[in-house]
């Protein structure tokens, strides 16, 4: 999406279902993709159209505070926990993390990680999104690290 000229992406990891590859609800997957289009393709100004996108990380003690592009009225879950997070510090052994929305970004910890390296979101074979800008659009999973994938995510 950054390499190539005029493409996009409608993230649509909140309106999944386990066993389909496509997304049932197609209305709003559209409306997603036309937002982007009239926004970039049709240069409407002030109308927004991306998700959030991972930016960088500050390592703070032994939290993780992610920045994000795409955020700049801020971040939301809707009232609900974030539950998808995982922590890991050298050993690179991923933990459930708490996560919660600051005005930097989200804050993430484990106290059983005492010096945190690396966080991912949402990294498992299916899930169903909780982190969203204010003007609605889900974020995508993503991680700060580069490891190789083991089968355990």
């Amino acid at each position: 999406m950054k390499l190539i000229p005029n493409s996009g992406m409608a993230v649509t990891m909140d309106l999944g279902a386990e066993y389909f590859i496509h997304p049932p609800d197609k209305v709003t997957v559209g409306k997603r993709l036309a937002f982007w289009a009239l926004a970039n393709a049709y240069q409407i100004r002030g109308l927004p159209f991306a998700s959030p996108v991972y930016h960088s990380k500050v390592i703070k003690n032994s939290h993780i505070i992610l920045n994000f592009d795409n955020a700049q009225l801020g971040l939301t879950s809707h009232g609900k926990d974030l539950t998808t997070f995982k922590i890991a510090g050298a050993d690179n052994i991923f933990y459930p993390a708490k996560a919660k929305i600051t005005a930097e970004g989200i804050e993430v910890w484990n106290d059983q990680v005492k010096e945190p390296l690396n966080v991912r979101y949402a990294f498992n074979e299916w899930v169903v999104g909780e982190l969203y800008n204010v003007e609605g659009f889900p974020a995508s999973s993503f991680r700060t690290d580069s490891l190789k994938i083991r089968d355990n995510y």
